[in-house]
């Protein structure tokens, strides 16, 4: 059977699926080719958000996007059942984008710590909320690239995609403990940062709520 998949978000179908996660997941393992297609259709800007901040070969992150789904489509009977897709997604996405580097590289990575992370300008992106002009969209930006790339990344999955420590932990292969030491660098360095947001008239604050 072939799977086609496209990246448009405008093909919505008109169809009666299940909201939450646990239910649409478990109806793509039996083989629900409009919840394949809804998943897909919610999901690929945010894993691509997510996989252009990590890998900056954008026709690369596709690739792994498309794998992903078709991976899982075929694989899907012996897929577990989860209560979070977005978590499930990332977490394989990483983990695709990561072992194609490896390959890439012709030699044994034994860690993931060559992995580029930059906060860009996106329309996907929970920063697109702050009504900036360009001058101050840079400065921002800039404040937030001054982070050490995994602090970035951890500050990343948890406040802007609003997943759990341990999804994150999990995610990044790091162990709980790791990642809160993480995070709390992170906010701290951007307090220390925070005059110069202020003098752009930025809360900050809301970019962590």
């Amino acid at each position: 059977m072939n799977l086609k998949l496209t990246y448009s978000k405008n093909d919505l179908y008109e169809v009666e699926l299940p909201e939450n996660d646990l239910d649409l997941w478990n109806a793509f393992r039996e083989g629900n080719q409009n919840a394949l297609a809804h998943i897909y259709q919610q999901y690929f800007f945010k894993l691509y958000n997510y996989g252009k901040k990590i890998h900056e070969d954008e026709e690369v992150v596709k690739d792994c996007i498309q794998d992903l789904f078709i991976y899982v489509w075929k694989n899907r009977k012996t897929l577990s059942p989860t209560t979070s897709i977005k978590y499930y997604l990332f977490k394989a996405l990483r983990r695709s984008i990561v072992d194609h580097l490896k390959k890439k590289q012709a030699f044994e990575v034994k860690s993931a710590s060559f992995l580029h992370f930059e906060f860009e300008w996106s329309t996907e992106d929970k920063l697109v909320q702050f009504e900036l002009d360009e001058e101050k969209k840079k400065k921002l930006l800039s404040c937030l690239n001054k982070l050490p790339k995994r602090q970035k990344e951890a500050l990343f999955l948890r406040y802007y995609e609003n997943l759990s420590p341990q999804e994150v932990s999990s995610i990044m292969s790091l162990n709980t403990d790791s990642t809160y030491v993480l995070l709390s660098k992170a906010i701290k360095s951007m307090r220390h940062y925070m005059q110069e947001l202020i003098s752009i008239g930025l809360p900050i604050l809301l970019l962590f709520k």
